[in-house]
């Protein structure tokens, strides 16, 4: 068991699988906090168990858990305290907004109304000395409701979170020494998980899974997929010839994939010119990425002295407007292989590809809350190939197809697990794909004001 500042806690927040309560209550782990007297003796200790995997990592707690423990009084002298309460805190720092606290949660363990700590029968005098002892217990909420110009909006509890914006959550222990004296805080971060579930897949896919046999497309399989808008580019191949290419993208449905797993995709490359699609239809040409997006606003209509200082330097203030950032990043690349499904069109040769997009573990989910949200993009650029010049005009950085998708915490709750069908060796591509992106996304994370 080991024991830790209060602010010593700036850990990643670990993955966790909800368990049933008998299993759960084995893996527990236990967390010690404590502030210390001049004689370096701890003179107040809150103990409390988390699904942390070890004491050394920030407690972690999941939906719908109670979180229990003890307050621990140990004063060598008689000391004058009137109350002992014990909160958790939510707060959403906002680069775009002021910090503000989104949850308050309270239970009193001890109180001058509860009579002597060591016999309730008796009066309680403000004055402790000795030893004492209080457990606590009491659930997470799932939901808060947060102020918002039309009314108060309920959001589901979110998840800590850190990144353009900051999600924090902190068990506090307030000791209370009444009017004009100062009270005494000891506090843990401690980190909240959400569980957001992916839809399934549709049942031909998962009997791909189970199988562990090649996806179906679109023309076998028309539920596990959703075909997107075709997008159209020209250019000259080998400096010889004006083509035109129409790009098709299948992208796997339902939109919503767990981290961890993957996105499986299809794309058509089309072109009356056969070696244009020859080369076009190459795995190393599409460049179609995930992209995640933060965005965090203000409403610009609060009264002036509601408003943050600083917050509207160098925008017009509107009423109904937002004051709004925006950070974009490439979070992994499509890899892409030959499709073993044939494809043919009355509008020229056409090649498909086979891909998918690997989402990391510890990819944060999808999420919307007071003023913050985190959401993902599949777009695709234009593509990379050898002996293919995109016509003049042609914009390169804007996505020729994007559309959003959800990322989950877990899979859904039955059924096999995604496979993953990537031939090996894709890792450099990987790289200069990404570069690709980079570039680009670095010239687009921009403040701007949205109406």
């Amino acid at each position: 068991m080991a024991s830790h500042s209060a602010d010593n806690l700036d850990q990643e927040l670990p993955s966790y699988t909800p368990r049933r309560t008998s299993d759960s209550a084995r893996s527990l782990t236990e967390h010690t906090y404590s502030l210390s007297n001049r004689h370096s003796v701890p003179w107040i200790t809150l103990r409390f168990k988390s699904r942390a995997s070890s004491a050394r990592l920030m407690p972690v707690f999941g939906a719908g858990d109670q979180v229990q423990g003890t307050v621990e009084l140990n004063l060598e002298r008689p000391d004058h305290i009137e109350s002992i309460v014990v909160t958790i805190r939510g707060e959403v720092m906002n680069p775009s907004d002021r910090a503000r606290d989104f949850l308050n949660s309270s239970t009193t363990v001890w109180d001058l109304s509860k009579g002597d700590p060591n016999d309730a029968h008796k009066p309680a005098t403000a004055k402790l000395r000795g030893a004492y002892s209080w457990p606590f217990s009491f659930s997470l909420p799932t939901t808060v409701d947060i102020p918002t110009s039309s009314g108060n909006t309920t959001f589901p509890l979110p998840q800590t979170y850190k990144g353009l914006a900051h999600i924090a959550y902190r068990l506090v222990v307030t000791v209370g020494r009444g009017r004009l004296r100062v009270d005494n805080e000891l506090g843990a971060n401690i980190g909240y998980l959400s569980v957001i579930r992916a839809e399934p897949p549709s049942a031909l896919r998962q009997l791909a899974y189970m199988e562990r046999s090649p996806l179906l497309g679109p023309e076998a399989d028309p539920e596990g997929w959703i075909s997107l808008p075709p997008a159209t580019i020209s250019g000259t191949v080998f400096s010889s010839r004006t083509v035109e290419v129409k790009y098709t993208l299948h992208l796997a449905r339902p939109h919503t994939y767990a981290r961890g797993t993957v996105i499986p995709l299809i794309l058509d490359v089309q072109c009356t010119d056969a070696q244009a699609a020859d080369l076009l239809g190459q795995p190393s040409s599409p460049l179609i990425a995930l992209i995640l997006q933060q965005t965090t606003s203000i409403e610009a209509a609060l009264p002036t002295s509601a408003r943050p200082h600083g917050t509207y330097v160098g925008g017009p203030e509107r009423r109904g407007s937002h004051k709004q950032k925006n950070k974009f990043e490439c979070i992994a690349t499509a890899s892409w292989w030959s499709s073993r499904e044939g494809q043919s069109s009355e509008e020229g040769p056409t090649r498909r590809l086979d891909g998918e997009i690997h989402l990391p573990k510890q990819l944060s989910p999808s999420f919307v809350f007071s003023g913050v949200m985190v959401q993902y993009l599949v777009q695709m650029l234009a593509p990379l190939a050898s002996g293919f010049l995109l016509a003049k005009g042609t914009p390169t950085k804007k996505p020729l197809i994007e559309v959003p998708v959800v990322i989950t915490t877990h899979s859904h709750g039955s059924g096999p697990a995604p496979q993953r069908y990537a031939p090996p060796g894709y890792e450099e591509e990987e790289r200069k794909r990404r570069a690709v992106f980079a570039s680009i996304l670095d010239s687009v994370s921009v403040d701007t004001w949205a109406h």
